[in-house]
């Protein structure tokens, strides 16, 4: 993964970063393993039991485990945003039982769809800038402000090495942006559901590769649990509150919900998968339609950094899940004080 920061962003140093996290000098000379472990504990929060069947346990419990689903971090230079997902990271490195892994959930810097080449360049080395001290695996789910030049309106040409997807790929390693991996009896897929539209720069849809790949793979993980992440839901009540009804009419542009919500939900309920989960929508949701729990998180940075969204606070979800296919999840606020706020 490249990391070179221009000389306008630099990058958090280690003692910045601890200084950004509440540590103490101390806690630097005696050179603990990791910096973002030393944070103040996050903020108790109810834990909801969701999934194939009732009950279920903690992650530490005998058989489960727990991750992060951390979504729409939207890091910029401005705002103090890079001190914003630092405290966020210490919060996450704090948790006990400590996560497996970090599912990011798209949107990770702001903006790369203009196709500023300058622009990208520094949203994405500032974001490589502060995720270098985190040490739990993270695995990437792409959104639609990672996507170089979409909206460049014919500036960037779609013969540049890195249009599109690829810059995303690139600078943070990810080979596969449609993939499924097992782990500890479950198994997950990660879905890249963003497509180009025409008048919008992109849409949500899981195009006929992705279902096919999907089938597939849901078809040979039969008979464990299954959890799918995507970027955009395909399935939202949430939505509601981005596009208010005009008398009787209620529209949901494919921007904001998967345009072919039936045919994935018609494939949730064939495999009977346990949970969908989302961002996009910087709110937190959780629906339970048929067989599937659809749990949307909040975002990483809220209203863009400028506060909370829609009441839903700056912050990221914990799901800790059970080998017999249930799974616990709680929403947990990291503590950020937008400037100015």
């Amino acid at each position: 993964m490249t990391d070179t920061t221009p000389s306008n962003v630099p990058p958090l140093s280690r003692r910045e970063f601890l200084k950004t996290t509440g540590l103490s000098a101390a806690a630097l000379a005696a050179g603990c393993a990791s910096p973002l472990a030393q944070a103040a504990p996050a903020p108790d929060s109810k834990r909801i039991t969701s999934g194939g069947a009732s009950g279920g346990t903690s992650g530490g419990a005998s058989g489960g485990f727990r991750i992060v689903h951390m979504t729409d971090v939207h890091l910029k230079p401005e705002l103090e945003a890079a001190k914003g997902f630092a405290q966020c990271l210490a919060k996450i490195h704090e948790l006990s039982p400590r996560p497996d892994f970090i599912l990011a959930g798209g949107d990770m810097v702001e903006s790369a769809l203009p196709g500023d080449p300058e622009q990208a360049k520094r949203v994405f080395d500032l974001f490589t800038s502060v995720i270098k001290d985190c040490d739990i695996p993270i695995k990437y789910c792409i959104g639609n402000h990672d996507i170089y030049g979409w909206n460049s309106k014919g500036k960037l040409s779609p013969t540049d090495p890195l249009y599109g997807k690829k810059m995303f790929q690139e600078r943070l390693g990810v080979a596969e942006l449609t993939y499924g991996f097992a782990h500890k009896g479950w198994q997950f897929f990660v879905v890249d559901d963003l497509v180009q539209g025409k008048e919008n720069p992109y849409l949500g849809t899981f195009d006929a590769k992705t279902l096919d790949f999907l089938d597939k793979g849901l078809t040979a993980a039969a008979g464990k649990p299954k959890a799918i992440f995507t970027h955009i839901p395909p399935f939202s009540l949430a939505v509601v509150y981005y596009r208010p009804p005009k008398g009787e009419e209620l529209p949901i542009p494919g921007n904001l919900v998967c345009l072919n919500a039936f045919e994935v939900i018609r494939l949730l309920e064939k495999h009977k998968v346990e949970l969908l989960g989302f961002g996009h929508l910087h709110q937190n949701e959780k629906i339970k339609y048929q067989y599937t729990t659809h749990v949307g998180s909040g975002a990483v940075c809220g209203n863009w950094w400028k506060g909370p969204n829609l009441g839903s606070k700056e912050g990221f979800s914990v799901f800790d899940f059970q080998s017999d296919g249930t799974f616990e999840h709680s929403y947990m606020d990291y503590g950020w004080v937008a400037k100015g706020s």
